[in-house]
């Protein structure tokens, strides 16, 4: 692909297919939401506030789950930061410092679940509106991931066309250190959002093994339901690794810059 100016790829994006399939999902994901609001789950999303939970926004977590998530998230930054070509000390260490981070702050994740399910009867009707609502969440990352991945091609196309203009005089080196200082803004941008979809993932992990003390539900029908959020946290992971190879993609083509 030829030069890409800053003009040129915002229309390239809005004609893409892959930018049609985010919008259209964006609109879906929306009116679904709405949706569930003046629905049955309505109590749901006043429980974890107008539009549900803000992961990474405004959860707050203490005690074993802040605990777990400070720990993956040691583990995540010390790996890209490590220079040891097995990395295991210094992720070690991460881990070390995360969880104890993690464990040090706010309210139990397992406690958002609680005062959500407060709102319902039955432990079925609780869990069918948390698979509702884990739908939307999931069309709404679908949306991101695809507008993510478009993002990392047209960046690559963007970076090759600054390549060709600089070795045919028409640019500066200069110009590499704007396009990574972009970038970096990006990446960190990414970082947040990973750290957003680890609690989500966490958080379906937790309703999908969750055990009502008390319930007049079928085991099989609660069984169900669990292996309906274990495979909706399956369809998240599966998101997260793509988004989590976008953040990657743009540190090693950042770095590739660098070398210019």
């Amino acid at each position: 692909m030829a030069g890409v100016s800053h003009f040129f790829a915002a229309a390239a994006l809005a004609a893409s297919p892959i930018s049609a399939l985010a919008a259209q999902n964006a609109a879906s994901s929306t009116e679904d939401l709405s949706q569930i609001a003046d629905s049955k789950c309505a109590p749901l999303l006043d429980a974890g506030g107008s539009k549900g939970i803000k992961f990474g926004k405004d959860s707050k977590k203490t005690g074993l789950f802040g605990a777990v998530v400070g720990a993956a998230a040691g583990a995540f930054i010390a790996a890209r930061k490590s220079k040891d070509k097995d990395k295991t000390g210094d992720i070690a260490q991460g881990v070390a410092i995360g969880a104890a981070a993690g464990g040090a702050i706010g309210v139990g994740i397992g406690q958002i679940a609680e005062n959500r399910r407060a709102a319902f009867e039955s432990e079925s009707a609780y869990l069918d509106c948390e698979i509702s609502y884990a739908e939307q969440e999931l069309a709404e990352r679908e949306e991101q991931t695809l507008a993510a991945e478009q993002d990392l091609a047209e960046a690559k196309a963007e970076a090759d066309d600054l390549r060709a203009r600089i070795a045919a005089n028409e640019a500066k080196n200069k110009e590499l250190k704007k396009l990574r200082k972009r970038w970096k803004k990006k990446i960190e941008k990414y970082d947040a959002d990973l750290a957003a979809w680890q609690e989500q993932i966490d958080y379906l992990d937790l309703l999908a093994k969750r055990e009502a003390s008390t319930s007049s539900d079928s085991v099989k029908a609660l069984a169900k339901r669990r292996q309906a959020l274990a495979a909706k946290k399956g369809e998240l992971q599966d998101r997260y690794n793509r988004l989590a190879f976008v953040r990657d993609e743009f540190v090693v083509q950042s770095n590739a810059l660098q070398k210019i």
